[in-house]
């Protein structure tokens, strides 16, 4: 929409002035804050071994081994491939994953929709299935509608009980 702006409309215009353009204004924006865990993933093709962060003597920075520490059989080798490399931040140099996995906290996530205003009053409101082959949410699913909890009773919100 934004190569040719001569011809552009205004209800486009509006909605292209509105996209956040930087990752920190689209995760206000998006509502996406939540604790984070980067953890030190092992490069080696046939280990992937994961390595959660150590905080020493109150610092910020995360501190991760420098090599893999897996054995794939007890009593085996090590598999010693270099888990991180020298990053140097405001004249600093730190230790930094070279293979990175992003964990989110499922806690701060639940919480967070709860806290949307009306959501939990959704979530309570008894589900209506749609009609017709149009879903509209998963609870449309077959599986869903079938589903049954351990006494016997549908899977699904009731006015007495939310899923």
């Amino acid at each position: 929409m934004t190569h040719n702006r001569r011809n552009i409309s205004l209800h486009n215009e509006e909605f292209v002035s509105n996209i956040p353009i930087d990752p920190d204004s689209a995760s206000k924006k998006f509502a996406l804050d939540g604790k984070e865990t980067i953890y030190a993933v092992c490069p080696n093709a046939k280990c992937h071994k994961t390595y959660p962060p150590s905080f020493h003597n109150d610092s910020p920075i995360p501190m991760y081994p420098k090599y893999c520490a897996h054995k794939e059989l007890p009593g085996g080798p090590e598999c010693s491939t270099r888990l991180t490399r020298s990053h140097v931040f405001m004249d600093v140099s730190v230790e930094v994953p070279i293979k990175r996995f992003v964990s989110f906290s499922f806690k701060d996530f639940v919480s967070g929709l709860l806290s949307r205003p009306g959501f939990e009053d959704h979530m309570d409101n008894p589900h209506t299935f749609s009609v017709g082959d149009d879903m509209r949410d998963v609870f449309d699913g077959q599986f869903l509608q079938d589903f049954k909890l351990p006494d016997g009773q549908p899977f699904r919100s009731t006015i007495d009980v939310g899923r």
